[in-house]
């Protein structure tokens, strides 16, 4: 298949097989003193004023050419991704996690011998199973039975039919979730359709890919007695994904559809500075991950699609990694209904770290994030009383305010304060502080996603009068809804006079702008219309917000005009959006994850065709 596309987009991953032509190369990657965490500096001489009286002059000018070199440095490099940012000029290069996992094909394997045995062998009343061996010839009790990593056993009644082929064969394994740590060097979280989650450290190459490679494991379950032991041991399986070119440069055999590769040597080198690397992986839900949050280095938080469940890891912080160095520290279990979203906060009222999480089943729970006890559940209902499914959320730290899109189209607005006292109380709920009709033009339309912009919101002549007034309040929120349309608002507030070092309270609603469908922001949009699908996630900063749709497409917008500055296309169900300075990590693309580096000098002004093998 050919398909022509902008240069914005320099390739696209896609299918089981690549082919890329382009006229001209475009991989090029940076060096390997390359860092894409590199900020601005920030020198503050102030603190070095006594120590300068006491160094030469030779050597102050020396110093101070040097901080006016680095500084030059670092405004040049902001002024390059800036520009980079505007005019869609960018670098692409990324990873892809197997498709597949090797303890299905253990189970197909299994499945075809089934089939192939059920007719040659008889098992009588006497027959003796070990668990690991075959008994009379039967070839089927080499897998039935065996123990999954996950603790499930490979049954003989759960294996295939007379084709040979699983009933219950997984589907292909695609990223469905992404989180960044709290440093790009820490890595991304990926959550993929099958519960898995991994870790990758972010490279500089062009692509890895990380192949699916079964392990085995005898356990010993007859304790210290040897003869017992021998008689009781099992067989433990389990998957790894390791990078392609490691099982290649140990000459074992690359696994394909259907391979199993048991031996595999666990000496690679975690060294280069330049790789892709999965630092950790581990099974965490049965179902499809549908929110991922990674919080710390240490620390990860899943939920999984049907279980309805929050599980806390603790995630390992050396290389190399084994299968079982995660662990899940606890359980919650509160929702009824799918989990869409996770964050964290610090309460100042509370004096603790919270946990938040947001279901379907139209309620958010308030957790103490370091002993999993529930402080709170709100429950969020309609100006009817009807509990409404919560689609998106998101948190504002400073003030302690959640944020909640809604399928109905309304946004909903919580101060911790309020659910505070509330909870004081016996089965009440908390009053929303603020609340508003995001879509009521667009009849049915929910909100989807919702994002808050924390940073550089400070653009619109009440945002700077708030800062001249710390008794005025402003925040910029971005909401998507499932039609198509991208919208911003300002959310505005008047707090009570800071009278101690107390928090200080809300007078009165919070109230949005625009207020009617004939108003508009100062200097800025209002809506930003060109999805053709439901929007999936939004980012941003007051330069640029960018947005992800259904309709397979990355627009990025002029928060001032509403202007869509180009379109990234090539996309299919892409769901996340992970921002950090230069670089842009999405998914969207089956098995691949891209990583969009706008921190190029290489100007990409051509079209490129592009040619995806089947």
């Amino acid at each position: 298949m050919m398909m022509t596309i902008p240069p914005c987009m320099p390739f696209c991953f896609s299918g089981n097989s690549i082919i890329i032509t382009a006229k001209r190369s475009i991989n090029k990657l940076p060096s390997r003193n390359h860092h894409p965490r590199r900020r601005s500096s920030s020198w503050n001489m102030s603190s070095d004023e006594a120590a300068e009286d006491d160094l030469p002059e030779s050597l102050m000018a020396q110093l101070n050419a040097r901080i006016s070199e680095t500084r030059n440095k670092a405004v040049a490099r902001d002024s390059r991704i800036a520009r980079n940012w505007r005019n869609g000029n960018w670098s692409v290069r990324g990873f892809a996690l197997d498709k597949t996992d090797a303890k299905e094909d253990i189970r197909d394997l299994a499945a075809g011998w089934s089939s192939r045995g059920t007719t040659a062998t008889t098992r009588t009343d006497t027959d003796v199973d070990d668990g690991i061996g075959f008994v009379d010839g039967d070839e089927r009790q080499l897998f039935s039975g065996l123990p999954m990593e996950d603790g499930s056993r490979n049954n003989e009644n759960d294996l295939g039919s007379s084709s040979g082929v699983s009933n219950n064969r997984s589907m292909p394994i695609h990223a469905c979730k992404l989180s960044l740590g709290p440093d790009i060097g820490f890595g991304i979280a990926v959550g993929r359709t099958d519960g898995s989650v991994c870790v990758v450290k972010i490279g500089g190459e062009y692509l890895a890919k990380f192949s699916s490679v079964a392990r085995m494991k005898m356990e010993n379950s007859g304790g210290d007695n040897d003869a017992v032991a021998d008689m009781m041991s099992t067989v433990k399986l389990s998957s790894e994904l390791v990078r392609e070119d490691s099982l290649y440069s140990n000459s074992i055999p690359a696994p394909v559809d259907g391979s199993f590769v048991p031996n595999a040597d666990d000496n690679m080198d975690y060294t280069s500075t330049d790789r892709f690397e999965v630092v950790s992986q581990f099974s965490a839900h049965d179902g499809a991950i549908t929110a991922l949050l990674f919080d710390s280095i240490r620390t990860m938080y899943t939920c999984g699609r049907g279980d309805f469940q929050i599980k806390e890891w603790s995630i390992p912080g050396s290389l190399p990694i084994n299968a079982s160095d995660e662990k899940c520290v606890r359980v919650l279990f509160l929702h009824t209904d799918e989990i869409v979203a996770l964050k964290t906060m610090y309460s100042a009222i509370l004096e603790s770290d919270l946990l938040v999480s947001f279901s379907k089943d139209g309620t958010f729970a308030i957790w103490e994030k370091w002993t999993g006890d529930l402080v709170y559940r709100v429950s969020v209902a309609s100006e009817y009383g009807e509990v409404v499914p919560i689609l998106c959320a998101d948190v504002e730290e400073q003030e302690g305010i959640i944020f909640v899109g809604t399928a109905a189209g309304d946004v909903f607005a919580y101060t911790i304060s309020d659910i505070v006292d509330a909870a004081e109380k016996v089965d009440q709920q908390p009053e929303a502080i603020c609340r508003f009709a995001a879509y009521k033009q667009n009849i049915g339309a929910a909100v989807t996603t919702l994002h808050l912009l924390r940073d550089e919101v400070a653009f619109s002549n009440l945002s700077q009068r708030a800062n001249a007034s710390q008794n005025l309040y402003s925040c910029t929120l971005l909401t998507g809804s499932d039609d198509g349309l991208v919208k911003q608002w300002e959310i505005i507030g008047r707090k009570q006079p800071k009278e101690d070092e107390g928090t200080q309270p809300f007078v009165g609603k919070l109230q949005h702008w625009p207020r009617l469908q004939n108003q508009t922001l100062k200097n800025r949009a209002h809506v930003f219309q060109g999805h053709l699908g439901e929007v999936t996630d939004i980012v941003g900063d007051s330069s640029k917000i960018l947005s992800c749709s259904l309709d397979g497409s990355i627009r990025l917008w002029s928060p001032s005009s509403g202007t869509c500055l180009y379109t990234m296309d090539g996309f299919e169900n892409i769901s996340s959006l992970c921002l950090e300075e230069s670089l842009l990590v999405t998914d969207g693309m089956g098995q691949y994850v891209c990583v969009h580096d706008f921190d190029t000098i290489e100007d990409i002004d051509q079209t490129y065709d592009l040619d995806f093998g089947v």
